[in-house]
């Protein structure tokens, strides 16, 4: 167990066992809430179940208050217990794969805010206590947070803003507007001797209001944060973001905000677009008060949250064959088939052809089957064929001779019989650290520009034949 400043934190890596020598030190005596094997509940410890008596990490990264089944927090010395779960593979680096995907034109998409917590790309847990004072040295959920906040900040700015009716004060020639403030207007007029002045009261219906002035205030911490820390990088699409919203934005003021004043915020019913944009600059307030300096990372109040590892791997594999075909554009290269957050929902049947595979009026394989990577050719002819790949937020190594190998094999191949697939078609995995040394991973291991662009055109007629690559 390490300690973090004035908080204990149980360290922990994705599918994997918890360490059994950090949970003995919790003074705790009851059990720790967990989920069932099959439902790996997020909001339960980030997904942890029991099995065999001993503790499993499930498919969640995040940081979050480590909970009993009572719901109470566990604690270490009287201190409340963090738990963090990272990526189990070294070579996958968590800001990498966001950004990428950040730029991505499908990120709306991916990010899948309509879907049960659990099932989107990032959780956000709003209702739990922050985390105070947690130095890390990762900023995955600040990635996400200032992306989403933008994207829905570009949204709600499409149409006029919020606007409420402000009682203002003037004195007015010649008209009168509003009412007639009597006693102010002796005061300053009559006895002045402005006989021609009206000191009024009235209304005014403006933008220019706290609560838009808060998102002013997140999205320039948001701008300050890419110029800050990501420099070095290309963030195109946060850039023109940034620059569109400040536009529609101008004429409101630029007011300092702490996180706190968020929660005063009341929404009116129609206004509930707004819902999730506040949700993120409450992140955004929270944990980019303070800009890190010279790389480092320092204390901030983080929301506890959770990512989907194997939805960010399959959508950062999305995101690399986009850029294979776009380098390649001018060659004789494939469609890569829109994403589907939901794969057991009605699809586009024009987008992903054969949803059965039938020989005369018996039906062997149908239903809502939609893989994760469907490559769409085109032949000189106009005839369309495909490729099937599925991503595999799997150690290659560890599932050899395992019935998840067989079953994602089986997979795959009901895949290409759909499809009625051509040419290459296998996994696409993780790399790992000890590849380089295993003959048995590297055996038919091609690299992604080798299983998307094909130059043989005899292998455009041949049937599926497995191969692997490795994203790292």
């Amino acid at each position: 167990m390490a300690e973090h400043n004035t908080q204990a934190v149980i360290h922990g890596k994705d599918f994997s066992m918890l360490e059994e020598k950090n949970l003995i030190e919790i003074d705790c005596k009851k059990s720790l809430l967990h989920s069932s094997y099959l439902l790996q509940s997020v909001d339960k410890n980030l997904g942890i179940y029991k099995k065999n008596e001993k503790y499993y990490t499930s498919r969640f990264c995040g940081i979050t208050w480590l909970r009993t089944e009572d719901g109470e927090k566990c604690m270490h010395d009287k201190k409340p217990v963090i738990l963090k779960i990272s990526p189990r593979f070294n070579t996958l680096n968590v800001n990498s794969m966001l950004l990428k995907i950040a730029e991505d034109d499908e990120f709306t998409e991916y990010l899948s805010w309509n879907k049960s917590p659990g099932e989107r790309l990032v959780t956000f847990f709003f209702d739990e206590e922050m985390i105070e004072d947690m130095k890390v040295d990762d900023n995955h959920n600040q990635l996400i947070a200032a992306y989403t906040f933008l994207l829905s900040l570009q949204d709600i700015t499409r149409r006029p803003l919020m606007s409420k009716n402000i009682k203002r004060t003037g004195n007015f020639t010649g008209k009168v507007r509003g009412t007639i403030s009597i006693k102010q207007n002796i005061r300053n007029n009559v006895l002045r001797g402005h006989q021609e002045r009206i000191y009024c009261r009235y209304y005014e219906k403006t933008e220019d209001i706290p609560e838009n002035q808060i998102l002013k205030y997140a999205l320039l911490r948001v701008e300050e944060y890419f110029n800050h820390i990501f420099s070095n990088n290309k963030a195109d699409k946060a850039a023109s973001l940034i620059r569109t919203c400040k536009y529609r934005m101008r004429h409101i003021s630029t007011v300092k905000f702490q996180p706190k004043d968020i929660d005063h915020v009341i929404l009116p019913n129609m206004y509930t677009k707004y819902r999730v944009v506040y949700q993120m600059a409450k992140v955004i307030l929270s944990e980019m008060s303070v800009i890190p300096e010279n790389g480092e990372s320092q204390g901030a109040c983080i929301v506890p949250y959770a990512i989907n590892m194997p939805l960010l791997f399959e959508c950062y594999v999305r995101a690399l064959v986009k850029e294979v075909i776009k380098e390649k554009e001018g060659k004789s290269v494939p469609k890569l088939l829109k994403y589907v957050s939901d794969k057991s929902e009605i699809m586009d049947t024009m987008e992903y052809g054969c949803i059965e595979v039938t020989k005369g009026d018996k039906v062997y394989i149908s239903g809502k089957i939609v893989p994760d990577i469907v490559l769409e050719y085109t032949e000189k002819e106009g005839e369309k064929y495909y490729r099937i790949f599925d991503v595999k937020y799997k150690d290659f190594a560890e599932s050899q001779g395992k019935n998840q190998n067989r079953d994602d094999r089986i997979q795959l191949l009901a895949y290409n019989c759909i499809y009625q697939s051509r040419g290459k078609t296998g996994h696409i995995f993780p790399k790992i650290d000890h590849q380089d040394k295993n003959d048995n991973i590297n055996e038919n291991n091609e690299k992604l520009e080798e299983i998307i662009i094909d130059e043989d055109t005899e292998s455009k007629n041949e049937s599926p034949y497995y191969v692997k690559c490795f994203i790292g």
